[in-house]
């Protein structure tokens, strides 16, 4: 019998503000941690779906430059 299962991510961004002359006026950089749950977003939607399953934000921080 088949049976979805949990699977764990790491999302990394990192995003670069520019003044209207064209200088690098910020940078940050994010990492997130995301679970995608075998529990569909809708009760009633079929288990086995790949698709509107839920996910669970485990973590958030933010990257120095020298984690990039």
């Amino acid at each position: 019998m088949l049976a979805p299962r949990s699977d764990t991510f790491k999302i990394r961004t990192r995003a670069q503000s520019y003044s209207p002359t064209g200088e690098l006026a910020g940078s940050a950089a994010l990492e997130a941690i995301v679970q995608r749950t075998p529990q569909p977003v809708d009760s009633a939607a079929d288990i086995l779906s790949s698709t509107n399953r839920r996910f669970r934000l485990l973590s958030v921080r933010w990257l120095s430059n020298d984690e990039i």
